[in-house]
């Protein structure tokens, strides 16, 4: 555990998620009061862009600071009821980032979905297909000091 941790751009963070954690031209800041203890190996900052997690008890605003941990199949447990960052293209093959919630849906037949859901209700819920890669779980969200 350490006190620094990586510090992304969205132009950093697609580098750094598609080579395989490659840091070498990254940044390692101080980590932010409240962030806890951290492993510069699975835990990164992000910071929010957009609104589409804007409402809600726990609204996330645009330029956020989002300390995220690094998850992957094999180490995720259960991500129902969480907060997930999530690769995607789009129609165009353009990368989009997603923070959504994840909640698990279960029909009257028994089958299951799950469920992405933005906190502002203006955007429409997804449903989990894998065009949709989940890499990291939201920790908490630290609101920068204004000056």
């Amino acid at each position: 555990m350490t006190d620094c941790i990586l510090e992304l751009s969205r132009y950093r963070l697609a580098r750094y998620l598609h080579t395989k954690r490659d840091s070498s031209e990254m940044s390692f800041v101080p980590a932010p009061p409240g962030c806890g203890k951290v492993d510069p190996e699975k835990h990164f900052l992000a910071h929010a862009s957009g609104n589409s997690m804007n409402g809600g008890k726990h609204p996330i605003f645009d330029e956020d600071l989002l300390p995220l941990e690094r998850i992957t199949s094999s180490n995720a447990g259960s991500i129902t009821n969480t907060t997930t960052a999530i690769e995607r293209f789009d129609a165009a093959g353009e990368e989009q980032f997603l923070l959504r919630d994840v909640r698990k849906q279960i029909d009257a037949q028994g089958e299951v979905t799950y469920l992405l859901v933005a906190r502002n209700p203006e955007y429409a819920v997804m449903e989990a297909n894998d065009e949709f890669v989940t890499f990291a779980r939201l920790r908490e969200i630290l609101k920068l000091p204004v000056n």
